[in-house]
């Protein structure tokens, strides 16, 4: 009796403090990305100086407050080539600053901390953002891949932030070679 209680407790605790048991892989021919369950795919055109820029957007929202990131989104976008292009050295600080401040502005939040990153030799950033005056933390890393940016990114209240369900996430970002 005294065993079966004991499994009993493991079970619901293993339960609790890991709601995704299988996570969706989420990938196409440039990339993968791993989900905690299916991600809703959309398409959204914005409007920038240099013409309209088409993002491509898989996000998962959690419904489950016991979860601890309330939203996943990746993000991919084509720039035009002649514009920005990883291996145009020169303009990546300009381009990372931007799309950094960008992202800030956005949503009105402040950032927290920002550091250089790469992924098999592309560069990147990782940065966290305040949002909503201490009540969450956004944390995306984003990376120029020839012409194309990718943005991972979570939302999760500050109390949740850097959890290994963001950290799972964030790394099973891999390109497809």
């Amino acid at each position: 009796m005294k065993t079966t209680l004991l499994y009993l407790l493991f079970c619901l605790s293993t339960s609790v403090f890991h709601p995704f048991a299988d996570w969706f892989l989420y990938k196409n021919q440039q990339m993968s990305i791993e989900f905690p369950q299916e991600p809703n795919i959309t398409t959204q055109s914005v409007p920038t100086a240099v013409g309209d820029i088409e993002m491509k957007i898989a996000s998962f929202e959690s419904k489950n407050e016991a979860d601890s990131n309330l939203a996943y989104v990746f993000i991919a976008s084509d720039y035009p080539d002649s514009l920005i292009n990883s291996g145009k050295k020169e303009l990546l600080p300009q381009f990372f600053r931007a799309s950094v401040d960008g992202a800030e502005k956005n949503v009105n939040g402040k950032l927290i901390s920002e550091k250089e990153i790469s992924i098999e030799g592309f560069p990147g950033r990782e940065v966290n953002v305040d949002y909503g005056n201490g009540q969450a933390i956004i944390s995306f890393r984003m990376y120029l891949v020839h012409n194309r940016a990718y943005f991972i990114q979570t939302l999760s209240e500050t109390e949740k932030a850097a959890n290994k369900d963001a950290i799972r996430f964030m790394n099973s970002f891999k390109l497809q070679r």
